[in-house]
């Protein structure tokens, strides 16, 4: 059939068929919110289980040994002490309570800066830390435990209880006295002679007998 000529410069309109088999290609669709989120969540599911699992074998390996053991063993010493008595007992409350009792003259203060599981010595951890700095009196004969060797020391030596004055043990070697005073550095607690200090966490409302904390 025969058309008639269009004008020049005048759109012309055809049409026709697809060839079969071929479907027209429908125009994509924008993704909806929902799923976006849903993926965001599980890439971010999956990266926290991953650094978790990571974690996990970290510490697995920083707790074994080359002979399968726990890593957290004792170290040896060479001569352990022998005057003391350890024991437990139950407070009012119900919780057990681990204790060594010995006396004054065998306790000095040392800084431990590990696991104090692991330390080297027979002892118990006491008065508080923050980081790497002492936050309560620990003294020996005027010397800060983890000073400079001076007897100021500097802030965290163990020179003065910082902030508060707290409950402090004082055992006085020459009067072989052992105390609990109040006090914020050494200079405010009473002593005759040659003294071992520490800031204690204890109570000084708790009952009992003061010798057993030394």
């Amino acid at each position: 059939m025969d058309t008639s000529p269009q004008p020049s410069g005048t759109p012309q309109t055809q049409t026709g068929a697809a060839p079969a088999g071929v479907q027209a290609a429908a125009p994509p669709t924008a993704e909806r919110p929902e799923g976006q989120r849903g993926r965001r969540i599980l890439r971010v599911g999956v990266v926290l289980l991953a650094f978790a699992a990571a974690l996990a074998l970290l510490a697995f390996l920083m707790l074994r040994t080359g002979d399968g053991r726990s890593g957290l063993q004792a170290k040896p010493i060479p001569n352990p002490p022998l005057q003391y008595d350890y024991g437990t007992a139950t407070a009012a409350n119900g919780m057990t309570l681990h204790y060594l009792r010995t006396a004054p003259a065998n306790v000095t203060l040392n800084v431990v800066r590990d696991n104090v599981a692991i330390a080297p010595y027979y002892g118990i951890n006491g008065g508080f830390f923050y980081d790497n700095s002492l936050l309560s009196m620990a003294i020996v004969d005027g010397v800060p435990a983890a000073g400079d060797g001076s007897a100021s020391g500097g802030f965290g030596s163990g020179a003065e209880n910082v902030k508060y004055a707290r409950g402090t043990l004082v055992w006085d070697r020459k009067s072989e006295q052992l105390s609990v005073q109040v006090a914020s550095k050494a200079g405010g607690a009473r002593r005759n002679g040659p003294c071992s200090i520490l800031g204690a966490r204890r109570n000084l409302d708790e009952p009992g007998p003061r010798r057993d904390l030394a």
